[in-house]
């Protein structure tokens, strides 16, 4: 009498299932990989726009020029400090504004003996490349 030897493997179906499972895992794990790379990107990105916002900020605060007279605005890139830096863009803005100087509680009655001081605001925008809203605003009196 003939046996039948075992039939050692997979079916069809078997092989079709673990398939499909390896290739959603697959799927998912790189769509994962994708989003971590882009989160990336994004922090890094971020911070050399504050370190370049932060040099930006020392220089237009040693810059006398431009603290006379009623303020300024301008804007560029960062293409000066290297070529490689040229996607992110600066503007600024610096705005004299007067501001009471007097203890809220020892206000006079009469405005003339209002001691003012005057300062100036400075509005500091760094965009990062490929985003329309800025990655940051700095403001200095």
């Amino acid at each position: 009498m003939k046996t039948r030897a075992s039939n050692a493997g997979f079916t069809l179906v078997e092989v079709l299932i673990a398939m499909a499972i390896i290739g959603i895992t697959a799927v998912v794990l790189l769509d994962q990989r994708i989003v971590i790379v882009r989160d990336a990107a994004r922090a890094r990105d971020k911070r050399t726009a504050w370190v370049l916002a932060a040099q930006k900020m020392a220089e237009l605060e040693l810059d006398k020029t431009l603290w006379f007279g009623l303020g300024g605005s301008n804007n560029g890139d960062f293409s000066e400090v290297d070529p490689e830096y040229g996607v992110f863009a600066w503007e600024y803005q610096i705005v004299r504004e007067e501001i009471v100087t007097a203890d809220p509680q020892d206000i006079p009655k009469d405005t003339a003996d209002i001691k003012k001081r005057e300062l100036f605001r400075l509005t500091l925008t760094v965009r990062s490349p490929g985003r329309s809203a800025s990655v940051g605003t700095a403001r200095a009196s």
